[in-house]
């Protein structure tokens, strides 16, 4: 047949070559269609079409227009025309065929006998049919590269698209029938159906490589619009079946997305089309995430590190990412809502499941930087893409947040996790400047703006400032933000979007927007926190200074008009402000501001669980205070170290927070460099009393480390060294002497959670000794002091942790986060019992069926004996040791007295006698000397010192009575000015009485003359 082939287009006789080409045709129909059910026959009848096309010269078949006098071009094309036909149609037949081998089995477990054999013939189609394919594509100038396969050149001839179309249904028919589950059980096929679904793979790639070609994409000639859509519908059928092969899913949704956003026949619906493209592609995605969720949930620890799992995560996940890549310029053209709904809902599963923090976290390090880098930029892209095409799904949201009134935070229409909406919406923030004019005025301008969604969104999901990573993300990628925190760079992507608005207009809109929110919202919202920090990193950089002043200038206005104001004052920002460059306007300002805050905070009587909040205004008022002049400095500081000496003792002794920010007060400010020793006179007396109180054994370590290295510090400006030793006199000396000792040997001061040890032997606190087992800093958390075992949460044995975590997986919950909240709240000793039961109960039944009330109850009652048993083992042992202490104390008395009617005196070495000289020297201004006694025995002699006389209260330091006094005056005077407002709110109230009594009387004149 070849022969005759060749000697058909060799020879010059034009009778010749028709009867030739009549003969092979004959013969080809011969071979496949009279014999259809004999594989064997029809295999070499379409071995035979191969032969035949790859014998034609394809050069011949190119046409300039219909009805060419080309001879050998009419042959040619009436030849390929044919043999293309029986390909396309034994395909099918085959398909056809497959298809219902495969659904007649379902459940039965049988097969036709011959079902091999058509699988074989299948391959033998699929095969040859790649190989003709390839050989019609050969070259530049190929007929399959041409515009040639869109027109016929013989009134019975198709066009070669048309085939294309015909043979790209069938191939993806065979496709899926080579993935069919009723092939599985029959391992005999295994290696065929493997072949079939390679081959099927290769000719899709190849026809959708054809169709997606630019050159077919420019014009629009014959049947173009027709087959174009014809091979987008076979395309999105197939859509699903080739989720299991991605380069052909990849070279679909190549030609795919380029005929429906690059082709322009007049009649093509693109927008359509790209509707359906986006429809079935987000399906997809959501498939595929579903699956990737599946597989990964059911991994243990050690299968997380197969490499075959890893390839396989990795693979699902590039697809995924392709898919999402390739849609997002449709989604401009594709303005249905259906298309929308359907493309929020695939960035809800992607972001609310598999960019979860709840799924990254229970992920290996290297898997969940994979998931993070191959999916979350571009779905953030796809996100942006969304919603600058059609920003009325935002507005209908900020519409719903202006009218929303409950505790549940209402999400975007189309979402269901709560990740998902606060992304969408970071991601808005994060790029206002790639919207329009118009729509940043509407997000901004808004009753509830843009900006105050993304604040509600972080309050109620803070975790998500900094979950997931943003290594791959369009978010500051730049190098200058390269080593930041999720937390800075979120800060600074807020900043840069405000920058990149299209007008001034808009810029105030946005600024108003953050300011009138962190003002309302002050130091409650971390939300309005990010967008307060972005601003000043605006201002810093960009904004004119003059403008900053007045914007502060506003702000502290505000701060004045509220009583007493505290929370705002957290929010100013102080380090913009230049005292040498700002106006007197702004700097009286600041002073006013300084000084009511100051007094309010005095006159309000803070204390006990309030001490810490009093404390922590205070030191939000220093920075302010630094940038006043000497007077009014001075003034500020003496009331309000006045204060905090009045309030420290009240302080709740299980709360360190406010013992920690009085030293954090009292060491940062007063012993800084910018406030000088003469400042601080006045308030002398106050402060040393402040230090003392700090020192004293039983209060946090990590307050007296930081308050000694203060004074450490201060000691080296030869101005304060009055100032430190009057500091340090009373009682303060030992541990600074100690202090100075581990400091000389080559210990850091600055690095506390190294050097705990070190520094819990130097101030000898129970606290400390709990901060030094731990290893851990002071975090400002409620502990109790007197607790030697650290917090009282954490006093339950760990074996009844463990007894109730196995009982748990035992009955089928073995998710670790739900175990250890569960375990959480059974160790929390600040719950009674039963609510234990209740909350434990009540989060269980919530994620699984079973009973669990019987093994709640039983840890409980474990948990309360070893309570038990555990108090009564503490009980023995502190008796045991109060009895060995008041042993050895009665046996240091009898020792040390010399006569039972005198006084019991501690006999002192020469050598520690001589070292407290040396420090009573150093510290004290007594005079002193050693003596020898009759007895031989040495004694200290002070002269001029010793304890007070009455002839010393002349030169007694009277500051603090006179402090004392002054406040005593104060609350006798508020008393009275209350007692005098509330006789003359009395007397008011008299007075309306009678005045409503005689307007009733009058009434009532009134009434019987009229009638």
């Amino acid at each position: 047949m070849a022969a005759v082939v060749t000697s058909t287009f060799a020879s010059e006789d034009i009778q010749s070559k028709g009867h030739n080409v009549e003969v092979v045709l004959s013969l080809i129909g011969d071979m496949t269609s009279n014999n259809i059910n004999n594989t064997a026959l029809t295999e070499s009848g379409v071995r035979a079409i191969a032969l035949v096309l790859r014998s034609i010269p394809m050069a011949s078949v190119h046409v300039s227009s219909q009805g060419a006098a080309d001879v050998v071009s009419l042959y040619s094309a009436h030849t390929v025309d044919s043999c293309l036909a029986k390909l396309s149609q034994l395909c099918d037949d085959a398909a056809t065929y497959l298809e219902k081998a495969a659904s007649s089995d379902r459940g039965k477990g049988e097969l036709p006998s011959d079902i091999s054999d058509w699988i074989h013939l299948a391959l033998a189609i699929i095969e040859n049919t790649s190989d003709c394919l390839d050989y019609m594509c050969e070259g530049s100038d190929s007929l399959l590269r041409s515009h040639d396969i869109w027109k016929s050149t013989l009134e019975q001839c198709r066009p070669i698209a048309v085939y294309l179309s015909k043979l790209f249904a069938a191939v993806c028919r065979l496709f899926t029938v080579s993935t069919s589950q009723a092939f599985v059980p029959n391992q005999d096929l295994l290696h065929q159906r493997l072949d079939l679904y390679k081959r099927c793979s290769k000719v899709i790639e190849t026809i959708s490589g054809i169709f997606g070609a630019e050159v077919h994409l420019k014009t629009d000639l014959g049947m173009k619009r027709s087959l174009m859509e014809r091979y987008c519908e076979h395309a999105l059928a197939a859509h699903k079946p080739l989720m299991s092969a991605p380069p052909s899913l990849k070279a679909v949704l190549t030609s795919l997305c380029a005929i429906v956003t690059k082709f322009s026949a007049a009649s093509f619906d693109n927008a359509k089309q790209c509707q359906r493209v986006v429809i079935r592609c987000s399906g997809t995605v959501r498939e595929l995430a579903s699956q990737l969720m599946t597989l990964l949930l059911r991994l243990d620890a050690s299968s997380m590190h197969d490499p075959k799992i890893n390839k396989r995560v990795k693979s699902s996940l590039m697809v995924i990412r392709f898919i999402v890549f390739r849609i997002s310029p449709l989604l401009p053209r594709a303005r249905d809502q259906e298309a929308r709904s359907s493309a929020l809902s695939m960035l809800d599963t992607l972001f609310g499941e598999v960019l979860s923090a709840k799924t990254l976290l229970r992920l290996p390090g290297d898997i969940s930087s994979t998931v993070v880098t191959l999916i979350c930029a571009v779905s953030r892209k796809f996100a942006l893409s969304l919603f600058t095409s059609d920003t009325s799904s935002l507005t209908r949201h900020l519409d719903i947040l202006s009218r929303h009134t409950g505790e549940n935070m209402p999400l975007i229409k189309g979402l269901n996790h709560h990740e998902a909406h606060c992304e969408m919406i970071r991601v808005v923030c994060c790029e206002l400047g790639s919207f329009s004019t118009e729509d940043q005025a509407q997000l901004l301008g808004h009753q509830t703006s843009i900006l105050a969604a993304f604040a509600m969104a972080m309050d109620h999901d803070p975790l998500f400032t900094v979950l997931p990573a943003t290594s791959d993300s369009y978010i500051d990628s730049n190098d200058q933000h390269k080593d930041c925190s999720s937390y800075q760079q979120l800060v600074a992507s807020i900043a840069s979007s405000s920058c990149c608005l299209s007008s001034a207009d808009t810029f105030r809109l946005w600024e108003a927007a953050v300011l009138t929110g962190a003002m309302h919202k002050a130091g409650r919202s971390l939300g309005y926190k990010i967008l307060f920090e972005a601003w000043k990193l605006v201002a810093k950089s960009s904004l004119d200074p003059v403008a900053t002043e007045s914007t502060i200038s506003s702000i502290v206005s505000a701060i004045l008009e509220e009583v007493p104001g505290l929370a705002l004052i957290r929010i100013l920002p102080w380090d913009l402000l230049d005292p040498e460059n700002a106006n007197d306007k702004t700097m009286a300002l600041m002073a006013d501001m300084a000084e009511n805050i100051i007094q309010c905070i005095s006159q309000t009587g803070l204390h006990g669980s309030n001490s810490a909040a009093t404390f922590s205004a205070f030191e939000a008022v220093v920075p302010g205070i630094r940038m006043l002049n000497p007077q009014r400095k001075i003034r500020l500081i003496e009331t309000m170290y006045s204060y905090a000496y009045t309030v420290m003792e009240k302080c709740l002794a299980a709360d360190q927070k406010p013992i920690a920010l009085l030293s954090s007060l009292a060491g940062n400010f007063a012993l800084s460099s910018d406030v000088t020793a003469a400042e601080l006179t006045s308030s002398m007396a106050s402060l040393q009393a402040i230090v003392s109180h700090i020192l004293q054994d039983g209060q946090p370590w990590i307050a007296q480390h930081e308050i000694l290295v203060h004074i450490f510090q201060a000691a080296s400006d030869a101005g304060k060294e009055p100032l430190v030793q009057a500091l340090v006199r009373n009682g303060g000396e030992d541990k600074l002497v100690r202090f100075l000792g581990q400091q000389a040997s080559g210990k850091e001061t600055g690095d506390i959670e190294t050097q705990a040890a070190v520094y819990s032997s130097i101030f000898n606190t129970k606290t400390a000794l709990y901060g030094a087992t731990n290893g851990t800093a002071y975090s400002g958390e409620v502990c109790d002091t007197n607790n030697p075992h650290g917090p009282s949460e954490r006093k339950v044995d760990k074996k009844m942790s463990a007894y109730f975590e196995e009982k748990l997986w035992d009955l089928g919950i073995d998710d670790a986060a739900i175990i250890e909240y569960c375990t959480g709240i059974l160790e929390d000793s600040t719950e009674d019992p039963e609510e234990k039961q209740e909350a434990i109960l009540g989060y269980l039944e919530a994620v699984s069926d079973t009973d669990f009330s019987k093994v709640v109850q039983q840890a409980i009652a474990k948990l309360s004996e070893a309570s038990a048993e555990k108090e009564k083992e503490l009980q023995a042992e502190a008796k045991e040791k109060l009895g060995q202490a008041l042993e050895a104390e009665k046996k240091e008395l009898q020792e040390n007295s010399g006569d039972a009617t005198g006084p019991v005196k501690k006999q002192l070495t020469l050598e520690e006698r001589r070292r407290r000289e040396k420090l009573l020297s150093k510290y004290d201004h007594n005079d002193m000397e050693i003596v020898e006694r009759p007895d031989g025995e040495a004694e200290i002699v002070y002269h001029g010192g010793g304890l007070e006389k009455p002839q010393d209260t002349a030169v007694r330091n009277s500051n603090v009575q006179m402090v004392l006094d002054k406040e005593k005056a104060q609350r006798e005077n508020s008393r009275a000015a209350h007692q005098k407002k509330i006789e003359k709110d009395k007397e008011l109230q008299e007075r309306e009485r009678l005045k409503k009594e005689k307007e009733m009387r009058r009434t009532m004149k009134k009434e019987k003359r009229r009638m």
